[in-house]
């Protein structure tokens, strides 16, 4: 048996994993469906994709206890504004005539931001919307990482504990799509509430940090925000490399080559590639990058890995999972804001969006 980095260890929990597309990503959520009657957590904001999941759910004969989750900055300005409206009039029209119920998340005032998830995960678990023993369909395609990372560490953590019920998470993939919703700005740079993982920022720095952000456009302001937080010793960029686009992992590359190369120091053999349309690709690259690290620096101590996200929502479920997993602390500098690059059209949103559906705890692993 070998670990993800190819050296003699232990099975990973995800090295056999449930992950379908398309037609395989159905009949993963009407198997699940047949086991309970599934809750769906769906976000509540302007991407396009925010309905899909729901109406695949209706054509497909299931229908969910909803619950929708409003965003940090609510309905946004602008075109994304129009769009979060639309969404909210669309899914009055989807449950019309059905046995779908709904029920919106209040946010609490004036919290910060990398707390919200976790709140709002503990919410859900505390009021009896989430029991034990649910099927639960987790949709990011509408949700930040700061809000989807604390609620499936939080139903992967119950599912542990009490070793029951079923959770799946979807998203609608389309680089092409992530590509024109542009962060705008950068908040202070922290970690995401539940994945801090022993994080101090007042550390000791002699502690040795390892930066592995998960590269995706647009993101410099982030990039430098956690830079400067973190003064790691080492960072290891992780592209997207096999890719939709061939070329996406050479012109992040050229994006980036700056702060890579000239402020971060980062050297071409220490770039990391990761399957785009594969999350657990990013997992194994990720529990293999720290398997390596505590190894050939346990004579000297404990070496700390961070990572962060700033491309797909694919890719993110692969931090997601391998910090999850290994106690990898993942840090955000989040957005202030975000725009659509350029008017949408929502055919061309349905037509170029594949469904995908990764199960990640549960039956197939029972």
């Amino acid at each position: 048996m070998t670990s993800a980095d190819g050296q003699p260890g232990t099975l990973r929990r995800w090295n056999d994993y449930a992950l379908g597309y398309g037609g395989e990503a159905d009949a993963l959520l009407c198997a699940a469906a047949e086991l309970n009657p599934p809750v769906l957590i769906m976000g509540d904001g302007f991407d396009p994709r925010t309905l899909n999941t729901l109406k695949r759910l209706v054509l497909l004969g299931i229908c969910p206890r909803v619950v929708c989750i409003p965003l940090p900055r609510g309905l946004g300005t602008g075109a994304s504004s129009v769009l979060a409206r639309r969404n909210r009039e669309g899914l009055a029209e989807i449950v019309s005539g059905t046995r779908v119920e709904i029920r919106h998340v209040v946010q609490p005032e004036g919290i910060d931001r990398l707390t919200v998830g976790s709140r709002v995960s503990r919410e859900l678990v505390e009021s009896g919307a989430i029991k034990s023993g649910d099927t639960v369909i987790v949709d990011i395609s509408a949700l930040p990482s700061r809000l989807y990372f604390p609620l499936i560490g939080t139903f992967l953590a119950l599912g542990e504990r009490d070793g029951e019920g079923e959770l799946l998470v979807t998203v609608w993939e389309n680089p092409v799509l992530d590509e024109k919703i542009r962060a705008v700005g950068a908040d202070d740079a922290g970690p995401i509430t539940g994945f801090a993982h022993g994080f101090s920022a007042d550390a000791d720095r002699d502690q040795v940090r390892i930066w592995a952000p998960v590269l995706g456009e647009q993101q410099g302001p982030e990039l430098e925000a956690i830079h400067a937080l973190l003064q790691p010793q080492e960072v290891y960029p992780v592209l997207p490399f096999p890719a939709a686009n061939p070329r996406r992992g050479d012109d992040l590359v050229l994006e980036y080559r700056t702060l890579l190369f000239d402020q971060f120091d980062v050297r071409p053999r220490d770039i990391l590639y990761v399957q785009e349309n594969n999350p657990f690709d990013t997992y194994r690259a990720l529990t293999g990058l720290n398997d390596r690290y505590r190894r050939t620096l346990a004579p000297l101590g404990e070496p700390l890995l961070i990572t962060s996200i700033h491309g797909s929502k694919m890719l993110s479920v692969g931090v997601c999972l391998a910090a999850w997993e290994s106690k990898l602390p993942v840090v955000t500098a989040g957005p202030s804001g975000y725009t659509l690059a350029e008017e949408l059209e929502l055919e061309w949103v349905v037509q170029t969006s594949t469904l995908a559906c990764m199960w990640l705890h549960g039956l197939p692993y029972r």
